[in-house]
């Protein structure tokens, strides 16, 4: 009896999750879902967004045929107006091209050198999730019977979240430094059960996703919480007979 309360009350925990899909625009025009790509004559800059709580990618390559240095500890997500370091997060680089490397920033070394042709990537965790507002005014609505989901849209002043980035590179040691400013904002929020491996909008990115507890999720925890505390009960109960 215990165990099967026990299946039973794992089934319908799992059945009363909700999950919420966000998507993003940008002023970058050149973009497929969570992902957007910047170029101009010296370097490509592709954004992307993913993952549980939401996760973030910059990846840049040098177009030239010269030096690129990219200097993370003048480049910053802004969020709010408060700044999201990016050489001080927990961050894993990695340099490609015609050789391989992987590692760690570092305080002594806040910056990536960039020969001709390669590329850096840089993968890190903003908490994206831990800044979402929850009572932002959306759009519009529209329900999505195929998907079984409501999908709300917001317009760029009024999202749920928001962020410009600024990444700083200078090329071959000069002085002159160059800022490439980007903003990003979430334009929709779908509402679903559907589990992340049946949802997909860009096939080569997992989505940017939260989970939460339905109304009547909580209130089956509840009941299950007492029932395990009676399957206690009684277990004692029986041991002291």
């Amino acid at each position: 009896m215990k165990n099967t309360f026990l299946l039973i009350a794992f089934i319908v925990l799992t059945s009363c999750s909700s999950f919420q899909y966000y998507q993003f625009k940008s002023t970058i025009s050149d973009s497929t879902p969570n992902s957007f790509r910047y170029a101009d004559d010296t370097v490509s800059v592709l954004y992307e967004i993913f993952g549980r709580d939401g996760s973030c990618k910059i990846s840049i390559r040098n177009k030239l045929n010269s030096l690129v240095i990219v200097h993370w500890d003048e480049s910053a997500l802004i969020f709010d107006g408060r700044p999201f370091p990016l050489w001080e997060s927990t961050s894993s680089v990695q340099l490609e091209g015609d050789y391989y490397i992987s590692g760690q920033i570092r305080e002594s070394r806040p910056t990536s050198f960039l020969p001709p042709n390669t590329e850096t990537h840089l993968t890190f965790s903003p908490r994206l999730s831990a800044r979402l507002r929850d009572t932002v005014e959306h759009d519009s609505v529209i329900v999505d019977k195929f998907n079984s989901s409501k999908i709300y849209f917001y317009n760029p002043d009024y999202s749920p979240l928001s962020f410009n980035s600024y990444i700083t590179l200078s090329i071959d040691k000069e002085s002159f430094k160059k800022i490439i400013e980007d903003r990003f904002w979430i334009y929709s929020k779908s509402v679903t059960l559907n589990y992340p491996e049946g949802y997909k909008v860009n096939s080569s990115l997992e989505p940017f996703y939260t989970k939460s507890i339905t109304e009547f999720g909580g209130f089956v925890g509840v009941v299950v919480g007492a029932g395990a505390v009676w399957l206690l009960v009684k277990a004692a109960t029986s041991i002291e007979q």
